[in-house]
């Protein structure tokens, strides 16, 4: 949440002006003058949104210099709360299913508390992104810190590239994402040594099954390249800007050129009965049957009533062994009435971050 836009210039007058003055700080917080926005995170193989990072804006300068003037007032710690609290707040209206991505410094993940009790005062399936305030010295105790968290808390390490702290937390925590900076982005379509770099990481990521992010993409040229060199997750004004979350209601427009792969004509329109048992729907074996069933999916209506990342879930909390990519890949393809390989690359990809994210699936769903 510390992160700027693209488009901010860098530095604050009022903030220059005060310095790290504590008493700003202490304004700030008095007045409540900060608000969260949301920047839609993007699934560039299918276009679907995947997850929201919230950003601070501040009403008195730039967020990584107030954060860094309130970490020299002894203030960053009431200061990341207040703003953590206050974006999980204004989250409420975007889509439950979706991620929360969150900036946080290690020294928040350290003390626990308070946010373990924000995390379990939201019920939010949350992407803590590691910011690089403040360093990392005892790895072990760090993984300990994440695991008190519980499993609805997953990791990114952001600004990933650009130096060795970034390239250390990967080795040590082995996050579920990894984020690109911008700088890495910027202009990546036409700059070869960029492209090495991405896609050695790339490589890192399918090694480690960690989930590629980038960020900060300003063009279809980025896209494209990102896509060729594996990254399956992006963000960016491009795509879309940050929205205040009353706002992102419905899913932004995605830009007319973004590229697609997406073969027409794979649908068939015939309906299934409501009432057939989930065996014949899906044309499987007892034991996931009996799972589905155990997970309250008796029938095709219920599938469709629930959806299939909704039904995937619910098997994966009785029968986790059972919720594998295949069983997603199917059950999605049964709502749709098609054989699964008829689904399209759009569909497959973004039924593939699911199962990776949610089930720590390392492989794709290349059937």
């Amino acid at each position: 949440m510390t992160e700027p836009d693209e488009d901010e210039a860098q530095g604050s007058g009022a903030l220059a002006d005060a310095g790290g003055d504590a008493a700003l700080v202490r304004s700030i917080l008095d007045r409540g003058a900060f608000g969260a926005v949301f920047q839609p995170i993007f699934d560039l193989e299918s276009h679907a949104i995947v997850g929201y990072e919230a950003l601070t804006r501040f009403e008195d300068g730039q967020p990584e210099a107030i954060f860094r003037a309130a970490a020299a007032a002894g203030l960053r710690t009431e200061l990341e709360e207040r703003t953590l609290r206050g974006a999980f707040q204004a989250a409420g209206s975007l889509p439950a299913a979706a991620l929360l991505h969150v900036n946080v410094s290690a020294g928040m993940i350290l003390a626990h508390e308070p946010l373990a009790s924000l995390l379990g005062d939201h019920g939010w399936l949350v992407v803590l992104e590691l910011t690089d305030d403040g360093a990392v010295t005892d790895y072990p105790a760090f993984r300990a810190a994440l695991t008190r968290l519980g499993s609805d808390a997953m990791v990114a390490v952001d600004d990933a590239g650009t130096g060795f702290g970034s390239l250390r937390h990967m080795l040590e925590l082995r996050p579920q994402f990894v984020k690109l900076d911008r700088s890495i982005v910027s202009g990546i379509s036409r700059n070869a040594a960029k492209q090495a770099l991405v896609a050695g990481l790339s490589y890192f990521a399918i090694r480690t099954g960690s989930i590629l992010i980038g960020e900060a993409i300003e063009s279809v040229a980025s896209v494209r390249t990102l896509q060729d060199l594996g990254v399956a997750l992006g963000q960016g004004y491009y795509l879309a800007r940050p929205l205040p979350a009353d706002q992102l209601g419905r899913p932004p427009a995605t830009p007319a050129d973004w590229p697609s792969r997406e073969p027409p004509g794979h649908r068939s329109p015939a309906p299934a009965n409501p009432a057939l048992p989930i065996e014949k729907a899906l044309n499987i074996g007892s034991h996931l049957g009996r799972g589905l069933r155990e997970a309250g999916i008796a029938t095709y209506g219920d599938l469709v009533d629930n959806g299939s990342v909704a039904a995937w879930r619910r098997l994966r909390a009785v029968q986790p062994r059972l919720a594998t990519p295949t069983t997603l890949l199917a059950l999605e393809a049964t709502i749709q009435e098609v054989r699964p390989s008829m689904l399209s690359p759009r569909e497959r990809g973004s039924l593939g971050v699911i199962a990776r994210v949610e089930g720590g699936v390392r492989g794709v769903l290349d059937e």
